[in-house]
């Protein structure tokens, strides 16, 4: 019946069907009578294999429903997300309608609804056990390199745009997955059985650059002076050009000189401590930034590093051989002297100014 509404509605009119409304009109009705407003959870699960071939046979009333379903005090689409249990094992419907949001998203006049629905079962559906998520969908669809949707680039930007305006959380997340990464991997998405797939140009090297350039200008302001949110992009500025990642220094800076969060301040000390660490620990490796890029991190390092001895030295305890943000040496054997030396520097001044008690903390305090 569902593939039946697909001929309907796709090739209805050339094949000159005789009946009381048009095929278009006539699948679009059948489907949101099927999704109205009185489905329920258990609609919704009997029709859970069939919802890729109900969004394809009537793409607006797909989506009616959907958004109709979400803003509900208690959606029902959402027990999609359930576990289910089955005689060899347990599973979740809710692929089928990822795949269904998927496919429409590949038209460019259907990518924003069918975004802002994934963003919003992202924050409202149960977290899956399996690697299907709206998240995921979200970030295959928007992929830079790799294209999921025949949108051009100034059209999923003004998407993106609405994402962080109204689902910030969950654009958040996406825009972290969107920055520039030098191991980003991505696959392909579900796409129509019966529609045209919509003709698709290829990513040129000038469409990539600019839209990692948006994305990181996004992620800038989006951040601002959020001590929380700047952690998170530390790990990922590698990948930024040198003036993008000058920006980002201002703007520690600026939270470094403006903030009195202490818990906010020492995440991102952290962050910036191992960022440093790692890239001089393994400078001879192709990702590794150039020393003369390291460098301006420093002064960061020592404006954020908390005034407590304790929790500015539990880090070299957290790990059996942690990077060091100063190392000399680029031996196994090296690193593990110098991380003795410095263990046994923090222990003996600690012992001095504050006792045996300070070290008994700091042993419980650490990791192993």
């Amino acid at each position: 019946m569902a593939e039946s509404l697909i001929l309907l509605a796709v090739v209805g009119e050339e094949s000159r069907l005789t009946t009381s409304h048009t095929t278009l009109r006539l699948s679009h009705s059948l489907v949101a009578k099927l999704l109205d407003s009185k489905s329920d959870a258990q609609r919704w699960a009997s029709l859970s294999g069939l919802l890729p071939r109900l969004a394809e046979a009537a793409p607006e009333a797909f989506l009616d429903a959907l958004e109709s379903d979400l803003s509900q005090d208690s959606p029902g689409a959402l027990c999609l997300f359930e576990d289910e249990e089955r005689p060899l094992g347990g599973g979740s419907r809710h692929p089928y309608l990822l795949w269904a949001l998927e496919t429409l998203a590949w038209y460019p006049e259907y990518l924003c609804r069918a975004a802002l629905i994934l963003a919003k079962l992202e924050r409202l559906a149960p977290k899956p056990k399996i690697l299907n998520s709206p998240h995921n969908s979200l970030s295959e669809i928007f992929c830079t390199w790799h294209r999921n949707t025949a949108a051009c680039l100034d059209d999923r930007l003004q998407t993106l745009d609405r994402l962080l305006k109204r689902e910030p959380d969950v654009a958040w997340g996406l825009l972290l997955d969107l920055l520039p990464n030098y191991h980003a991997v991505s696959g392909n998405t579900a796409g129509p059985r019966w529609r045209v797939k919509p003709d698709i140009t290829p990513v040129t090297y000038g469409e990539a650059w600019r839209a990692h350039e948006e994305h990181v200008k996004r992620a800038l302001s989006f951040a601002d002076l959020d001590g929380e949110l700047l952690s998170k992009l530390v790990p990922r500025i590698a990948a930024w050009s040198p003036e993008q990642r000058q920006q980002f220094l201002e703007r520690i800076r600026r939270f470094s000189e403006t903030s009195e969060d202490d818990a906010a301040r020492t995440q991102l000390w952290k962050s910036v401590l191992e960022f440093v660490s790692r890239h001089r620990t393994f400078k001879d490796a192709e990702w590794a930034l150039p020393e003369n890029e390291v460098i301006p991190f420093d002064e960061v390092l020592k404006s954020l590093e908390p005034s407590d001895l304790w929790e500015s030295n539990l880090w070299l305890f957290n790990e059996y051989l942690p990077e060091l943000p100063n190392p000399r040496g680029t031996s196994v054997e090296d690193r593990q002297k110098e991380v003795a030396d410095a263990r046994l520097k923090v222990v003996t001044t600690m012992m001095q100014q504050q006792g045996l008690d300070s070290l008994l903390v700091l042993a419980r305090g650490a990791c192993q």
